[in-house]
């Protein structure tokens, strides 16, 4: 695809009459695409889509209203970011104005929606959100960080309680007919405090894992693909000759988490979603180190959503204890939490287009 053929299609049409919305990555595709198709059933709503993935699920979706476009990432993109003139552009890529991903030099509304349901003051950089117009609030944990964030802030973004819709986009649960053989879904997060930090711990605990005839699925963060690729394939051609042992690459189409007995990762939000998705047993592996990415976490005096909630949905065990996994992943049931803290989860899709709705509206009249 020609992204100045592209860029130039997108400038020659009106772009008012169209709600834009942007993917940085081809992963975002599943966090987008329930909000997606409940606009496009207003009839009145159409939608531009900008990619900067060509493997973008996103690029390949079909409907009268929804036309699709790649502009992968450098000037080009910038250059649209700088210039577009629609009514209002919804996005799962924080950091609004801050590196590539500058804010218009026209009237834009600014919408974002969560692919996560960490704490927005802890994974996130301090400015993170300050530029967005709306942000789309999972949990009332979002609500009240969000007032925290922007109290030094003139104009402070609308905090809608919208929901997360990922959890409409994750599959049945697959039933494993082999209790005794459990299929144990690894899922490291990405940074300091992931489990790749220490790759000799997690090769031993595969090795070890396999050696107790379970199923082990190792799905790596993105990230890992970009700047892991060694370890990669090096970890591939160790346990290629197990056939109780897949490596999950590219666009994650979650089956793997419908799969999934049991779920073992480290600060990652898709402890989170396992949980509330299929009530299953997790494991958060404590590397000793947090996933704060905010220099300024400790002044709001607000603890982390997926710091506090760790041991109410799973358990909580060092990396060093490998004794105490493999123990808990065959004796232990999941945790019973019941209350679900994540708004509107039966159609939060739903909520959030009514709101892109009756913005538009409200836009095209002013």
């Amino acid at each position: 695809m020609n992204k100045i053929f592209n860029l130039i299609k997108i400038f020659s049409i009106n772009q008012k009459d169209h709600i834009f919305i942007y993917s940085e990555d081809s992963n975002y595709w599943v966090h987008l695409e329930p909000l997606i198709t409940s606009i496009l059933n207003y009839e009145s709503l159409s939608i531009i889509y900008i990619s900067s993935n060509r493997e973008d699920l996103g690029l390949k979706f079909k409907h009268i209203n929804f036309k699709s476009f790649y502009l992968g990432f450098g000037a080009i993109l910038t250059w649209f970011f700088k210039n577009i003139d629609c009514k209002i552009m919804i996005t799962s890529s924080p950091d609004l104005d801050n590196f590539h991903f500058k804010k218009s030099k026209n009237n834009v509304h600014y919408i974002y929606t969560q692919h996560s349901l960490c704490s927005l003051h802890s994974i996130y950089n301090h400015n993170a959100f300050k530029a967005y117009d709306t942000i789309f609030c999972s949990t009332e944990n979002h609500i009240i960080e969000g007032e925290k964030l922007f109290l030094e802030f003139k104009k402070k973004p609308i905090l809608f309680k919208h929901g997360y819709d990922r959890l409409l986009t994750l599959p049945a649960k697959i039933n494993n007919l082999n209790l005794k053989n459990k299929v144990i879904l690894i899922s490291p997060s990405w940074g300091s405090s992931s489990l790749l930090m220490d790759k000799d711990k997690l090769t031993g605990l595969i090795e070890a894992l396999l050696k107790n005839e379970h199923k082990v699925i190792l799905r790596p963060h993105h990230m890992t693909f970009r700047n892991e690729e060694n370890y990669i394939i090096s970890i591939e051609k160790k346990f290629s000759e197990f056939k109780n042992f897949s490596l999950e690459k590219g666009n994650f189409d979650s089956k793997s988490l419908a799969k999934a007995d049991v779920l073992v990762t480290d600060y990652s939000g898709v402890g989170f979603e396992y949980y509330y998705k299929y009530r299953g047993l997790v494991i958060f592996i404590d590397t000793g180190k947090l996933k704060i990415n905010n220099p300024n976490f400790e002044k709001f005096c607000l603890p982390a959503f997926e710091i506090i909630n760790r041991s109410k949905i799973g358990y909580v065990i060092k990396y060093d204890n490998l004794s105490e996994i493999l123990s808990t992943i065959i004796n232990r049931p999941p945790k019973l939490m019941e209350t679900n803290p994540i708004f509107n989860t039966k159609n939060s899709n739903e909520i959030g287009a009514k709101y892109v709705k009756e913005l538009f509206d409200k836009l095209s009249i002013s």
